[in-house]
């Protein structure tokens, strides 16, 4: 039965960058985004209290963490497989996969980074829906004449009381423009007591109650499959392999990033997966499993760098050095400019829509 100190990196993977320390226990030392260096056993690091599940005292059922237990004992062998292959040697391909897939969606990384990404769109909607022009365009009254967005959100209505507008001979089309017509007429009155209300309500949407329904839709997804197939599947078409590093790597908490077509390195996990051309998971302090398409060639970059700007909260390292130390405070930076960029991209497309429509182009 697993614990409540629960690891969303498996410490047989952590074990790759650690040195003994005093007594038995095999140590890393971690390198925080906001809580300094510090050197710790593996078994303190990567892992979460009730990370997965409650601990079930009386053993009578199995929780997720024992399933995720029982499921990475033989992914442990396979680490073991793959830290032995000599300089370049091929990795089997499904066992890779799953390898890689399974890492992937279990940790903490992917929770964190879109809670945070999720509570700035949230805060970025609601400050455009603070003025009255950008929250007339995205409820679709900046046009002419309704748009798809405005009669979706009038058909509940319409239905509610449709008896009462069958009484008074209204077509639906007929009361939908007349709602369009009145709520532009009277839209300021309307805007100006609809951003106290709305205020409240996007307050209640924070970063830690963001980062609960994460962890939830999480939990949900690796009770369904802790190595999705799809996942799988895409990564199978990928030549999987081994190589020697004469560097120190260090090992992200994301554990895997991905390049695709524009060769900017990011989390595996965030990448649009039907772009990514190579992916690189760190399996020890001098060993690196890439997976690359047959016809791409693998992209150089300072790796270390772009295992630190993927991580959210941590990387750990064999030791510590004045190289990693420097390397702390490119921590969040690739990932925040890419859940920034995601956030203003949503936002601007979703006005862009209403404009559009609301013209008629």
């Amino acid at each position: 039965m697993s614990g409540r100190k629960q690891h969303f990196i498996p410490q047989s993977l952590l074990r790759g960058f650690s040195r003994k320390g005093k007594g038995s226990k095999q140590q890393v030392v971690a390198y925080t985004y906001d809580r300094g260096i510090f050197t710790a056993a593996t078994d303190g690091v990567g892992a979460e209290r009730n990370f997965y599940s409650e601990l079930d005292v009386e053993g009578k059922t199995q929780t997720l963490d024992d399933k995720i237990t029982d499921f990475e004992t033989p992914l442990a062998d396979v680490l073991v497989g793959l830290r032995a292959l000599p300089h370049r040697a091929s990795a089997e391909t499904l066992q890779a996969a799953t390898f890689v897939t399974h890492l992937t969606v279990r940790n903490d990384h992917f929770r964190k980074s879109v809670s945070t990404g999720g509570a700035a769109l949230f805060h970025r909607f609601q400050s455009s829906m603070s003025d009255e022009q950008t929250a007339k365009a995205l409820m679709g009254l900046g046009g002419n004449s309704p748009s798809d967005f405005f009669r979706n959100a009038m058909k509940k209505p319409i239905a509610d009381y449709a008896a009462m507008f069958a009484a008074m001979g209204l077509s639906e089309d007929q009361i939908i423009e007349w709602a369009f017509a009145y709520a532009k007429a009277n839209f300021s009155e309307f805007h100006r007591a609809l951003v106290v209300p709305m205020q409240a309500s996007f307050d209640s949407f924070s970063e830690p109650k963001i980062l609960e329904i994460a962890a939830d839709a999480q939990r949900r997804a690796l009770e369904t499959g802790l190595s999705p197939q799809a996942w799988i599947d895409r990564l199978s078409e990928m030549d999987w392999h081994v190589l020697h590093s004469d560097v120190s790597l260090i090992l992200p908490d994301c554990v895997s990033i991905a390049v695709g077509n524009s060769g900017t390195p990011s989390p595996l996990m965030l990448a649009e997966r039907d772009e990514v051309e190579a992916i690189l998971l760190p399996i020890a302090s001098d060993r690196l499993l890439v997976g690359s398409r047959e016809d791409r060639a693998i992209p150089l970059f300072d790796l270390n760098a772009a295992f630190a700007a993927c991580s959210w909260d941590f990387f750990v390292g064999f030791d510590r050095t004045n190289e990693f130390e420097a390397l702390r405070d490119s921590i969040r930076t690739g990932v925040q400019k890419q859940m920034d960029d995601l956030v203003s991209e949503a936002l601007n497309e979703s006005v862009h829509k209403q404009t559009t429509k609301n013209s008629g182009v």
